[in-house]
């Protein structure tokens, strides 16, 4: 079948193709110009999260890419929080945030050479696992980033409405 990659761009084009009747959205009523533009960097971020799965999810076993997705995801989202939405976590959130961090750390392992030539599968596959590594970490950080600049753009939507 087609490369995971080509089949979320073909998705992302494919929701890009359903939205875009509905723009511009001053026109018709759905929203201000600058609620519009408000929205667009969360939905941007969205966009590089989905690619960055794409270029992930083959290189990474299930369960590492997982565990890191959300732990980075859940640690960044409240990072965020806390600096951008000024969101106050108690020590014990903090602290469950640590451990989250600590569990996701022990539960990596590099992949196992599968035979042949164990140095060069070696070498490849955990420059592809690092490859997967760092996609899985932008993903989850544009994720982090969009969901929290969402909340931001809602908040402030809300205040504008009403």
């Amino acid at each position: 079948g087609p490369p995971f990659a080509a089949v979320l761009v073909c998705a992302e084009a494919a929701k890009l193709a359903l939205v875009a009747p509905l723009l511009p959205p001053y026109r018709i009523g759905l929203c201000s110009r600058s609620t519009g533009a408000a929205f667009a960097p969360p939905a941007a971020l969205l966009a590089l999260c989905n690619h960055c799965l794409g270029f992930a999810v083959p290189r990474l076993d299930p369960l590492t890419y997982q565990v890191v997705f959300k732990a980075v995801s859940v640690v960044v989202v409240a990072l965020l929080s806390r600096s951008l939405l000024g969101r106050r976590l108690t020590r014990l959130q903090w602290a469950s945030l640590g451990l989250l961090l600590v569990g996701a750390h022990l539960s990596l392992a590099p992949p196992e050479p599968a035979g042949g030539d164990a140095r060069s599968s070696s070498e490849t596959g955990r420059s592809e696992y690092a490859a997967g590594l760092a996609a899985c970490v932008l993903g989850s950080l544009a994720l982090a980033l969009s969901s929290v600049m969402f909340e931001g753009a809602s908040h402030a939507d809300s205040r504008e409405a009403g």
